[in-house]
């Protein structure tokens, strides 16, 4: 990120309504092509005003490709190119390491590489792109005058700008690696010497293949009865062929209906009996108990008696 100043940092600081939203001017350029490569500008058009700016969601955020700001669309087609976003958390308040002093007639600078996987550009094709979002807080003053209570209450103040932001539209270009060249005419960027020595060394090849196209010639033909037996057997074989594809269906059928059963079995044979047993134990622990109470009431009896 680079920042150019125009202006003295110490202008007379003019009155609150006179500094807008609509001073701050917004533009990309692409600088390079492999990989896309574009430069977000950002210029205080006042020439007294400084503005402070909260970075969050901006093109100066630490990054700024997968917050959504970035529209892409493909020229062509005219559709959107999709664009992977990421939801940052947001400790608040904001620290002043967050924030971005423009001074009067300056501009800030920032490069943002069009990577994948976060975007996908195809080689050769041509896009439209341009950046839209939101200042979540523009304070028109300096950064150190910005106080830990404008940070606190930065949502409700009075004294913080907010609002939308829109750049202008680039025509941006992802170049391909493989360039489709005319058969008739030979390659500009090379010399006669060069093609000689292409055509020279390619010269073998050209005998070799008349050779083999002449023996092709020679090879016989194939025995029409073998082939004409080939042909009558077709219809067998798509009968085959069907009869096949039938016997998979009822095979994949009975698959279904022997999973099915196998279920039924297990709930019905093996859990419903399990539980079953687990019923009878119950019943005769507790038949137990009671065969151990009579007992026990019967030794009290003959031991009064």
């Amino acid at each position: 990120m680079s920042s150019r100043n125009d202006a003295p940092a110490d202008a007379t600081q003019l009155p609150h309504d006179q500094a807008s939203l609509e001073r701050l001017s917004l533009r990309i350029t692409q600088t390079s092509t492999n990989p896309p490569r574009v430069r977000v500008a950002l210029q205080n058009t006042h020439p007294s005003i400084p503005f402070t700016i909260l970075k969050w969601d901006t093109p100066f955020d630490e990054t700024p490709l997968v917050l959504g700001i970035f529209a892409v669309n493909d020229r062509a087609t005219e559709e959107k190119v999709e664009v992977t976003t990421i939801m940052r958390n947001r400790k608040l308040p904001p620290t002043k390491d967050a924030l971005l002093e423009l001074h009067p007639r300056a501009t800030v600078e920032n490069e943002v590489a069009l990577v994948a996987p976060t975007v996908g550009l195809e080689k050769g094709k041509t896009y439209d792109l341009e950046v839209r979002g939101s200042w979540k807080a523009v304070w028109p003053y300096k950064l150190a005058e910005v106080t830990s209570a404008d940070l606190d209450n930065m949502g409700g103040s009075e004294k913080a700008f907010a609002g939308d932001f829109e750049s202008n539209r680039i025509k941006t270009r992802h170049p391909s690696y493989f360039h489709t060249l005319s058969a008739s005419s030979p390659p500009s960027t090379l010399s006669s010497f060069q093609l000689l020595a292409i055509v020279l060394a390619s010269a073998p090849i050209y005998s070799e293949t008349a050779s083999r196209l002449n023996s092709l010639a020679d090879l016989p033909i194939p025995p029409t009865p073998a082939l004409t037996s080939l042909i009558s057997l077709q219809p067998r074989i798509a009968k085959s062929q069907a009869r096949q594809e039938e016997q998979e269906r009822e095979i994949g059928e009975l698959r279904a209906r022997t999973a099915s059963l196998l279920e039924r079995w297990y709930e019905l044979g093996v859990v419903a009996q399990g539980e079953q047993w687990i019923e009878w134990e119950e019943r005769l622990q507790g038949v137990e108990r009671e065969v151990r109470r009579e007992e026990g009431r019967r030794r009290r009896e003959e031991e009064v008696f």
